[in-house]
């Protein structure tokens, strides 16, 4: 059963599912930002976001890049997206036309799109993403897209390029709901759940009110 949640829920849900996984809170506001972006042009969402969520394997940091200057790599050889994504916008200004940029065995790329829009606005170059079957490009805060199978993990290549006159793509839509199944969204708030911490009695005892004692 499909259900309608707004962008402040997808926002927000996927934010603290990424905390409960064991992201910095950063970082998992980042996912949360991330994840606007795609509802607004339309482009895969929820599905790839569990997809990562799903493949953690412990800590997430074991996923954080490795850079150099034209391949950048992890500690376990898979990369997250959202923390290769975050080291790209914030190195965004050092990007050079003509360059190429390997990702080496990206979990769902497509999580990287935001964050070369982000860097592509900042810079207003010409960024495209490229993995098997799949194209992105990004100029400005516009994007086209050109994908076959979104979710899948590859090695991902970043091409830098100067700014297209001629280029034609979607703007940032107006979408203020974003249409999931029921089962989906169930799942994404189960990892969510995992940033709730059950309150013991000693927490309640020391929580709001006077508690066990009254010092007044």
């Amino acid at each position: 059963m499909a259900m309608f949640v707004s962008l402040n829920e997808v926002e927000s849900t996927i934010r603290k599912a990424f905390r409960g996984a064991g992201y910095h809170w950063g970082e998992a506001e980042e996912a949360g930002k991330a994840a606007v972006w795609l509802v607004r042009r339309n482009l895969p969402v929820i599905k790839p976001f569990l997809r990562l969520l799903r493949s953690l394997d412990g800590s997430p940091g074991s996923l954080r890049p490795i850079v150099s200057a034209d391949v950048w790599r992890s500690a376990s050889g898979r990369l997250c997206p959202i923390l290769t994504g975050i080291v790209l916008a914030d190195a965004a200004m050092e990007l050079k036309i003509g360059s190429e940029i390997c990702f080496q065995n990206v979990l769902t790329p497509i999580l990287l799109a935001p964050f070369a829009s982000f860097a592509a606005n900042g810079t207003q170059l010409n960024l495209s993403l490229h993995w098997p079957g799949n194209k992105i490009v990004a100029q400005g805060n516009k994007c086209d897209s050109d994908l076959l199978n979104a979710d899948d993990q590859a090695t991902t290549f970043l091409r830098v390029r100067p700014p297209n006159g001629t280029f034609d793509a979607l703007t940032s839509g107006g979408e203020k709901t974003l249409e999931v199944g029921s089962g989906l969204w169930t799942e994404l708030n189960q990892f969510a759940a995992e940033t709730y911490v059950p309150a013991s009695e000693i927490s309640r005892a020391v929580g709001a009110g006077a508690g066990l004692t009254d010092n007044d």
